[in-house]
Formats: C-alpha cells, sequence, structure tokens
C-alpha cells in the first residue's frame, strides 16, 4: 500500500475537493418530445441548501438589476418557449430546448456562466455597484437541483453535469445521473481527489 493511499484512508475526506469552475451545464438525454426545465439551481452543499447565487443578466436596460453571469443553451434553435435565463429564476417561466433530445451526444444542454462587472457594497443587503469591467467568477457545487416537467415525453431520463476546463479549453463531464423521472431531483455532485 503506497503512503498516500495510508494517508487517504486515515484521514477520510482530508484530499477531496469540489470541482471548480466558471462555467457549468447540465445535459439533457433521453427526452422523447423536448426537455422542458422549470429551475435549475446550483448548491454549494450536498443537501442542496445553500444556493449558489447565478441570477442572470437579461439586457443592458440600465434598470439597475442584479445578475452574477449569464444563462446559455443548446441547441441553438427556435425554442417553442422560455430563454435559458428562465431556467435559473423562479419567475413561472420554462426553457424549453425545443427538439429531442438524444441518448448520446451533448445537443440538448442549460448552463450558466459567472461573469460580473458588478461588486458587493458593504452595509446593505443586496446592494452592488457596477464597476465597467467584467470579471469571470467560479462555482464549486456539491449538489444540483433540477425542476424538470413531469409529462413522460418532456423530461430527460439522463443528465450529464459538465464543466468548463480552462486549461484543457472543454468540456469536462462531472456525473451522469440515469434513471432520473419527472418533478425535481437532487443530483448530488461527489467531490473529486486532489493532488497537494
Amino acid at each position: 500500500m503506497s503512503a498516500s493511499l495510508t494517508f487517504l484512508l486515515l484521514l477520510p475526506g482530508c484530499c477531496l475537493a469540489a470541482v471548480t469552475s466558471g462555467r457549468w451545464r447540465l445535459v439533457g438525454r433521453s427526452a422523447a418530445n423536448s426537455w422542458i426545465i422549470n429551475r435549475v439551481g446550483f448548491y454549494s452543499d450536498a443537501t442542496c441548501t445553500t444556493e449558489i447565487k447565478s441570477r442572470p443578466f437579461r439586457s443592458h436596460k440600465g434598470d439597475g438589476s442584479r445578475y452574477d453571469g449569464s444563462a446559455f443553451s443548446g441547441p441553438n434553435v427556435r425554442a417553442p418557449s422560455g430563454a435559458p435565463a428562465d431556467a435559473f429564476e423562479a419567475n413561472g417561466q420554462t426553457w424549453n430546448s425545443g427538439v429531442t433530445c438524444p441518448a448520446t451526444g451533448t445537443s440538448c444542454h442549460v448552463g450558466f456562466r459567472w461573469l460580473s462587472d458588478q461588486v458587493d457594497t458593504s452595509g446593505v443587503s443586496e446592494s452592488f455597484a457596477s464597476v465597467g469591467l467584467l470579471q469571470p467568477g467560479s462555482a464549486a457545487p456539491l449538489c444540483v437541483r433540477l425542476d424538470q416537467s413531469s409529462q413522460a415525453d418532456q423530461y430527460a431520463t439522463a443528465v450529464l453535469v459538465q464543466y468548463w476546463s480552462s486549461t484543457a479549453r472543454s468540456w469536462q463531464d462531472h456525473t451522469l445521473f440515469s434513471g432520473l423521472t419527472g418533478g425535481t431531483a437532487n443530483l448530488r455532485l461527489p467531490e473529486v481527489p486532489v493532488s497537494r
């Protein structure tokens, strides 16, 4: 037995960590008609109780809206309803892939990129200021709450959680969840080994 393996056994959890990335996405698979999402939330704990802020940017209206980044989705077709941002807000709107999602591949996806030109200001709850310089953000989720349609042909029976690797400059698979049914599911993301 190697010394590093012994160390891991003696100190459980010492060398595990959540993956940190500026972009995360869910890839829906095996949705017979289309994939309809009511809400997606990323959480910093394994029980889906502490939500990571992911308020999506909507427009340059100058209305002073707070945002944490931008939502994105695919395929890039004219969907019957909803923008990707609707998947990240509890606004009664849904996001719809608009097409069948195959059992393989990554064509049907919805995700979030943490990027903002806003900073929190101290003293006032939910107060912020725009600084005019975009700064990349990141998230290290340990759980994703997915609320998808309950109608049999409008939910994904498998969902692949992916993150963007700046080093590899590509999407990396984190965890595949299969056997899903419609409605709300908490998708627990396991921590991964890190080298010291």
